[in-house]
C-alpha cells in the first residue's frame, strides 16, 4: 500500500523520548535583551540611512536563556542530581511519562473524540489538551470545582497523582464580563514550593465546560524533587546572578528589607548603582529535565539596560533560565486637566491627534493641538475594576501625601528624570515637582488637595504648552524644559499618564485581565492573584530618549513603563503624551502576564507578536467612535516622531508613524503579507512607498516589524467583524478586542504563528459559538496565514534577517482533503505504482469549520491529471452529509486511475481532486512518484556564476540569487557550495538557501569563530556544505582560505557546546530538503553581519542526488476482477442456465452460466476496457449491454425481453 497525505491526520499526542540533549536551534545573534523596545534599531537605522554611519547590529548584548536548550550546560547541571544514574533516570521516566500519557489521552478521546494534544519537550508531559465540542459536560460549579474534578479524572494526562492534586494552587478565576470566557489559573506545589512555569491555564466556556488547557505541569514531580537543603543564601545568590551579568556584588552592600514564606521569599535593597528598586527572591523548583526538578532561585532585578527575571539554581548558583522583561518601545472624586476624545473619558491620541489620518506622503501634513479638558473620576473610572477609585480616599477625611497625589491602587507615575538605574522618583530639583517626583493637586470642594488643574498653588496649565502651539509644529514648550518651567510641564505630563494608565486599567479589567487573571493592582480585592503591584510609570525617565519600554516580572512584583522625551524637533516632544505609545507599552505588561505570567514570549516570533499585540491594543481603545472608519488608515505613534531621531525632513509622521506602513485594510496602501516575515521572500512593493526612516533595513523579522505584520492581520479581522456588526464600530470593536483578550488566555507560552491564529478560533468557539469564524479566517486569509498556511520555524543566524520559510495560504476553509491511501491489488500488488498499471484511491474528506451550521451536504469528488497519459478509469465518488470539524469515507465506488504506459521511472503523477459540496467547489492538489525506490542516481549540479553581486556591509538582510531547477527529481540528498565570494573578514558572512518547499536555513556563518584570530580569511571559493561532511566551519583557521573542501552546514557544527552555545542540532540542516521535489527556485542569500568591509557574491551551485526508482511495467495478468449479477424475467424472478458472454473490443469473450436463482460471476476479468455482455437463451432474448470495468461490479441486472 502507498500513502499520500495531503494534511496530517486526526493528531495523536507524540512524546518524544527524553535524553539528555534537548535540541533546540537558538538565534545567536542579535538576541537583544532590549529587543522588544518599541524603537529600538529607529536611532540607529535612521541615523545610518541617512547620514552612512554604520550601526552595530551583531551586538553580542546578553541573551534569553534556557539551560534545557543548552546541552552541554544541561548535562552538567542534573549530574548534580541525587540520583544514581541520571541518564537511566531521564530516559526512564520519559518513556514512563510517554506510556502513561498516551493511554490517558485515549481514555479521554473515547468519550471526546476531538480532543487533540501537543507535547513539551522540556518537561516530557503534555503542555496543550483542547477540544472544540468541550472535555466536561456542562456545570455550574465553581472553576476550582470543575478543574479540579477534570484533573483527577484524566490524571494520567498530565501526570500527578491525587497527593499531588490536592496541593495544586488555584490562583484564581478570570471570567470575562460579555464573552462569558472563564480562565481558572493553577500553579502546580511541590513541598510547599512552586514548580516554575508550572502555572496553567485552563479555559472554560460560558457553560462551564473544559475546552482548553494549557500549561507546563511536571508529571510525577512529587517523586523526584530534590529535597531543599543546604541552599545558598538569596545574597549569595543574587552575587552569582549578577557575575554572569557582568555586575559584580558584594552582599555586605544588601539589605533584607522584607521576608516571608519561611524565609523563602526575601526582598532585598542592594547599595550598587546597576541595580534599580528591590530584589524580590523566592525558591521554587526548575524542571530540569524529566525526572529532574532542582530547588532554585526565582529573581527580579531591575537594571540599567534591561530588567531581568532569572533562575538559579539554588544549590550552587548556576544560571538555569533568563529573560530580560523589559518590552519596548473610591467615595473621594478626583479631577484631572486632560487630553481626551468628544465623549469626555477617552484619551486623546495625543495633544495633537489624528486618526484616522487622511496624511499623504510627501505633504508633511501636521494637525493642530486640542485643548485639555477636566474630567471627573467618577465620571471616567469603572468602579468594578477600580472600587477604590483611582487614588485612595483620605482616611477619616484627612488627606496625606498618598492620597493627594498620582499614586494609587493601580498605577504610581512620577518624574524619574535622573539618569541612572535607581527607577525611583526624583527627590531634588525641578523634577521633585511637589514631592517624590509626583504632583500634588489643588483644593477641590471638599477641600481635599485631588484637583490636578489650575494654576494656584500649583501651576498644572501655565508652562504645560506641549507642542504644536497655534498650528505650528515647533511652537510650544520643549518636554525637556528645566526649572519651574520644567516643574510646571512635569506635572501635566504625569497627570496626563497617570489617567491614561489608569483608563487602560479598568478597560482590560473588564475585557478580563483582571486580578485572578494576573493584571496589575496593589489591593486585589479578594479578588484572586497577587496583589503589591501597581504599575510604575516613569515619566520623562532620563535613561534614553527617543524610545519607551515595558518591564513585566511575575504577578505579585510590579510592572515598570519607562516613557522617554523625543528630542527630534527643536520644541522636544514627551513621548508619554502619545497614549498610542503609552498604552503600546502597558500592553506588553497584559501580554507578558496573561501568557506565561512573565516567562513567555521570550523567543522570535513570539516576541513579535507581543509588539503586535501592542499595537492592536492602542489603536483598537482608541479608535471606537462611529466616525472611526475601520477601513481608513492609522499611524501608529504620529504625534511623538515628527522630525524623529533628529531626522528633520521625517514630517510624514502622520502617514507612518514609527512601522514602515499605515494601518489600514487597503492593500494598495499598506502590501504586507506574511511573506514580509521572512527575509528571502521580504518584498515591501505593491502599495505606498515604505517608510523614509529605513526600518526595514533591520530585517524582517525584527520584532517591530513582525509585530507590524500580526496588528494587520488582527486589524483585517477587526473590519470584518465590525462589517458582519452592521457597521457599527462601537460593537465590533468591543467583539474583537474581547476575541483578543480571551485568545491571548488560549494561546501557548512560546507561541507560533499558526498557534496564536487558531487561539483566536478556539476562543470565538468557546464564547461565540463560532459566529466570527468566516471574518477570523478572512482576515488572516487577506495577509496570508489563511487556511493552508505554514511557518517552518527554520534556523537562522540573526534575528534580524531570518529565514524560517513562511508558506501563505490566501484561502478561507473549505472541504479538504484529510488522507490519501492508494493501493495497486487491481494491478500487480507490489504497494508501488508502475507504468501502465491501474490503482485505487481512498481519499478521506475532511470539514474544517467549527461552526454547527456550517454542515456539508451533496459531496461529490472528481479527480482529474494534468499529467500525460495518466487515465482517470472512475473519476468521481460521493460522500455522506460532513459535519463541522469531522470526516468521512466515501460512500460510492473507489476513484480509480491508471499510471502512463510511457511513464518515466520516478516521475511524477499530478492530480487535482475537485470536491464540490454545499460550500462550492475546491481543488486540493497532490503527487505520486511512479516505482519503487531502489537507491539514488548520480547527483545533479545547477549553478549560478558570475554574478558580481556586491554584498553591502553590515546589511542582514544581504544579497540574492536563485536558480530555476527544471528537473522534477524527488530529491535523495542535497549540497550547497559557494563556488566564488570576495571578501577580505569571511567571518562576518552569512550564507543561506531556501528551496521550493519553503524550507530555509543558513549554512554558513561565524567561519573560524572558534579560533583566536579566526574569521579573517580572505575569500571563498568552492565551499561545500554537505551533511555528511567533516569540516567544522567554527574551527576553520585562516591558513585553509579560500576554504575549498567540503564542511558541516554551521548549525550541525560539533564546537558549539565548547564554546558555551547550545549543541549542535541533531537533525542534519539540508535533509530538511528530502524527499521533497528539485522541481522551482532556490534561492540563495549572501549577507555581512558585522560592520568592517564590503564584498561580492560571484557565483554558487546546487548539488542535488535524486532518488532512484525501478519500474515493471505493467500488463494484463491472469488477475483480475469480479464481475456478477442476476439474469431476471420481467417480472423479477432468477433464470436458471442462461449462458452469458462477456466480449472485449478485440472479439476475446468470457463464458458464465446463471446457476438457479439466475445469479452469474464473470472472475479474473481485466480493468480499464469496455466489454459488451450478452445473454443466450432458447426461451428468451437479452439486449446487449456495454461496460467499462473499473473496478469490481456486482448486481448486475440482466433482464429477459
Amino acid at each position: 500500500m502507498q500513502k499520500q497525505n495531503t494534511k496530517p491526520q486526526t493528531k495523536t499526542i507524540v512524546l518524544l523520548t527524553m535524553t539528555l540533549v534537548f535540541i533546540t536551534v537558538l538565534a545567536l545573534v542579535g538576541s537583544s535583551s532590549k529587543a522588544q523596545e518599541l524603537f529600538e534599531t529607529g536611532k540607529e537605522l535612521s541615523t545610518e540611512l541617512f547620514t552612512a554611519k554604520a550601526a552595530t547590529m551583531l551586538s553580542r548584548r546578553i541573551p534569553n536563556f534556557d539551560i534545557r536548550l543548552s546541552p552541554a550546560s544541561l548535562k552538567d547541571q542534573v549530574n548534580k542530581s541525587s540520583l544514581i544514574d541520571v541518564d537511566s533516570a531521564i530516559n526512564n521516566t520519559a518513556a514512563t511519562n510517554r506510556t502513561s500519557i498516551e493511554e490517558a489521552v485515549e481514555d479521554l478521546k473515547q468519550k471526546h473524540a476531538d480532543v487533540d494534544v501537543d507535547g513539551s519537550i522540556l518537561t516530557g508531559a503534555v503542555e496543550i489538551v483542547r477540544s472544540a465540542k468541550g472535555m466536561t459536560e456542562p456545570s455550574t460549579r465553581s472553576g476550582e470545582e470543575i478543574v479540579r474534578r477534570f484533573i483527577s479524572e484524566n490524571r494520567g494526562i498530565y501526570g500527578l497523582d491525587e497527593g499531588e492534586i490536592a496541593n495544586l494552587n488555584f490562583i484564581g478565576e478570570s471570567v470575562s464580563p460579555d464573552s462569558g470566557l472563564r480562565m481558572v489559573r493553577v500553579e502546580q506545589i511541590i513541598n510547599g514550593r512552586p514548580v516554575f512555569q508550572s502555572e496553567s491555564r485552563f479555559i472554560l466556556d460560558r457553560d462551564g465546560r473544559v475546552v482548553k488547557s494549557l500549561g507546563l505541569m511536571v508529571p510525577k514531580a512529587s517523586e523526584t524533587a530534590e529535597l531543599i537543603t543546604d541552599l545558598l543564601s538569596p545574597q549569595e545568590a543574587l552575587v552569582r546572578t549578577m557575575a554572569k551579568l557582568e555586575v559584580p556584588l558584594e552582599t555586605q552592600k544588601m539589605s533584607v528589607v522584607a521576608s516571608d514564606e519561611n524565609g523563602y521569599r526575601t526582598e532585598m535593597r542592594v547599595d550598587d548603582p546597576n541595580i534599580g528598586g528591590r530584589v524580590t527572591s523566592k525558591l521554587v523548583y526548575f524542571p530540569v529535565a524529566p525526572g529532574i526538578l532542582v530547588p532554585a532561585w526565582s529573581e527580579i532585578v531591575f537594571g540599567v539596560e534591561y530588567d531581568w527575571y532569572v533562575i538559579v539554581d539554588a544549590r550552587d548558583g548556576t544560571q538555569l533560565w533568563r529573560k530580560n522583561m523589559r518590552s519596548d518601545a473610591s467615595t473621594h472624586d478626583a479631577r484631572f486637566r486632560v487630553y481626551v476624545q468628544a465623549d469626555g473619558k477617552t484619551p486623546a491620541d495625543s495633544p495633537a491627534p489624528q486618526s484616522p489620518s487622511a496624511a499623504v506622503v510627501g505633504a508633511n501634513t501636521q494637525y493642530a493641538g486640542i485643548a485639555p479638558s477636566t474630567v471627573s473620576m467618577f465620571f471616567a473610572q469603572n468602579t468594578t475594576a477600580s472600587p477604590n477609585g483611582w487614588i485612595d480616599d483620605c482616611p477619616g477625611g484627612v488627606c496625606t501625601a498618598t492620597e493627594t497625589q498620582t499614586l494609587g491602587n493601580n498605577a504610581l507615575a512620577c518624574a524619574d528624570r535622573t539618569a541612572g538605574a535607581s527607577d525611583v522618583c526624583d527627590s531634588a530639583g525641578a523634577s521633585a515637582v511637589d514631592g517624590s517626583g509626583r504632583p500634588t493637586g489643588n483644593l477641590d470642594s471638599g477641600s481635599r488637595n485631588r484637583d490636578f488643574l489650575g494654576t494656584a498653588p500649583r501651576d498644572f496649565q501655565t508652562d504645560f504648552l506641549p507642542a504644536p502651539q497655534g498650528g505650528n509644529p515647533e511652537a510650544g514648550t520643549s518636554a525637556s524644559v528645566a526649572g519651574s518651567a520644567g516643574t510646571g510641564f512635569l506635572r501635566g505630563s504625569i497627570v496626563q499618564q497617570f489617567y491614561v494608565t489608569n483608563w487602560y486599567h479598568d478597560q482590560l479589567f473588564a475585557l478580563g485581565f483582571n486580578t485572578a487573571a494576573g493584571n496589575f493592582q496593589n489591593n486585589n480585592f479578594l479578588g484572586g492573584g497577587s496583589g503589591n503591584d501597581r504599575i510604575f510609570v516613569d515619566v520623562q525617565d532620563g535613561q534614553a530618549n527617543d524610545n519607551a519600554n515595558f518591564s513585566t516580572p511575575p504577578d505579585g512584583t510590579s510592572g515598570r513603563a519607562q516613557m522617554f522625551n523625543f528630542t527630534g524637533p527643536t520644541v522636544d516632544r514627551d513621548g508619554g503624551l502619545d497614549s498610542e505609545i503609552l498604552i503600546h507599552e502597558l500592553t506588553h505588561g497584559t501580554s507578558n502576564r496573561i501568557i506565561g505570567n512573565g516567562a513567555g514570549l521570550e523567543w522570535d516570533i513570539g516576541a513579535g507578536m507581543g509588539e503586535g499585540w501592542s499595537d492592536f491594543y492602542a489603536l483598537s481603545l482608541l479608535n471606537n467612535t462611529a466616525s472611526d472608519n475601520p477601513d481608513s488608515k492609522y499611524a501608529s505613534g504620529a504625534y511623538a516622531t515628527y522630525k524623529a531621531f533628529g531626522i528633520t525632513t521625517y514630517q510624514d509622521n502622520y502617514v507612518y508613524g514609527i512601522r514602515r506602513f499605515p494601518y489600514t485594510t487597503d492593500n494598495t496602501i499598506n502590501p504586507m503579507t506574511w511573506a514580509d516575515a521572512d527575509q528571502v521572500t521580504n518584498n515591501l512593493s505593491g502599495g505606498i512607498a515604505a517608510d523614509p526612516l529605513g526600518n526595514n533595513i533591520a530585517g524582517a523579522g525584527e520584532v517591530h516589524n513582525v509585530g507590524e505584520i500580526w496588528t494587520l492581520t488582527l486589524w483585517e479581522v477587526r473590519s470584518r467583524i465590525i462589517a458582519a456588526n452592521g457597521g457599527v464600530v462601537p460593537t465590533g470593536n468591543q467583539i474583537m478586542l474581547q476575541l483578543v483578550t480571551d485568545a491571548m488566555k488560549m494561546t501557548p507560552i512560546n507561541p507560533s504563528l499558526i498557534q496564536a491564529r487558531d487561539a483566536l478560533i478556539d476562543a470565538d468557539c468557546a464564547t461565540n459559538a463560532c459566529a466570527n469564524e468566516d471574518s477570523i479566517w478572512g482576515g488572516f486569509a487577506d495577509r496570508g496565514l489563511g487556511y493552508g498556511a505554514r511557518v517552518k520555524n527554520a534556523v537562522s543566524f540573526t534575528r534580524y534577517a531570518p529565514h524560517f520559510g513562511v508558506v501563505e495560504s490566501f484561502t478561507t476553509p473549505s472541504l479538504d482533503v484529510n488522507t490519501i491511501a492508494v493501493t495497486d491489488t487491481i494491478g500487480n500488488n507490489s504497494g508501488f505504482i508502475d507504468p501502465n498499471e491501474p490503482f485505487r484511491f481512498e481519499i478521506n474528506v475532511r470539514n474544517p469549520f467549527r461552526r454547527a451550521v456550517r454542515i456539508a451536504s451533496g459531496v461529490t469528488a472528481t479527480l482529474t491529471s494534468s499529467t500525460p497519459g495518466v487515465t482517470i478509469l472512475n473519476p468521481s465518488t460521493t460522500y455522506p452529509v460532513i459535519s463541522p470539524n469531522s470526516n468521512a469515507n466515501r460512500n460510492a465506488f473507489n476513484i480509480v486511475a491508471k499510471a502512463p504506459l510511457a511513464a518515466g521511472c520516478g516521475s511524477a503523477m499530478n492530480f487535482t481532486l475537485t470536491i464540490t459540496s454545499s460550500f462550492g467547489s475546491v481543488a486540493r492538489n497532490f503527487s505520486l512518484r511512479i516505482g519503487t525506490p531502489s537507491g539514488t542516481q548520480a547527483p545533479v549540479t545547477y549553478t549560478a556564476s558570475a554574478l558580481a553581486l556586491t554584498i553591502q556591509d553590515l546589511r542582514p538582510a544581504g544579497v540574492g540569487n536563485t536558480i530555476n531547477v527544471p528537473d522534477d527529481y524527488d530529491i535523495a540528498d542535497v549540497d550547497v557550495r559557494i563556488d566564488s565570494i570576495s571578501h577580505l573578514k569571511t567571518g562576518d558572512l552569512t550564507f543561506s538557501v531556501k528551496g521550493p518547499n519553503g524550507y530555509g536555513t543558513d549554512v554558513l556563518a561565524f567561519l573560524g569563530g572558534a579560533v583566536g584570530g579566526g574569521g579573517l580569511g580572505d575569500n571563498i571559493t568552492n565551499m561545500r556544505f554537505d551533511d555528511e561532511a567533516a569540516g567544522d566551519v567554527l574551527l576553520a583557521t585562516n591558513a585553509q582560505m579560500p576554504f575549498t573542501g567540503s564542511w558541516k552546514p554551521i548549525f550541525n557544527s560539533p564546537t558549539w557546546a565548547g564554546v558555551g552555545f547550545p549543541a549542535a542540532d541533531a537533525t542534519p540542516q539540508l535533509s530538511n530538503f528530502d524527499n521533497t521535489s528539485s522541481l522551482g527556485a532556490w534561492r540563495a542569500i549572501a549577507s555581512d553581519q558585522v560592520s568592517g568591509t564590503a564584498g561580492t557574491f560571484n557565483g554558487w551551485s546546487l548539488i542535488i542526488t535524486p532518488r532512484q526508482f525501478t519500474c515493471t511495467a505493467f500488463g494484463p495478468t491472469a488477475a483480475g476482477v469480479d464481475v456478477s449479477g442476476q439474469v431476471v424475467d420481467a417480472a423479477g424472478r432468477g433464470i436458471s442456465n442462461v449462458v452469458l458472454t462477456l466480449d472485449d473490443t478485440t472479439g476475446n469473450g468470457r463464458l458464465s452460466r446463471s446457476n438457479a436463482f439466475g445469479y452469474f460471476t464473470f472472475t479474473d476479468v481485466e480493468v480499464g476496457q469496455t466489454y459488451v455482455l450478452n445473454g443466450q437463451s432458447k426461451r428468451y432474448t437479452f439486449a446487449s449491454q456495454a461496460l467499462t470495468i473499473q473496478d469490481e461490479v456486482s448486481g448486475l441486472v440482466v433482464t429477459a425481453q
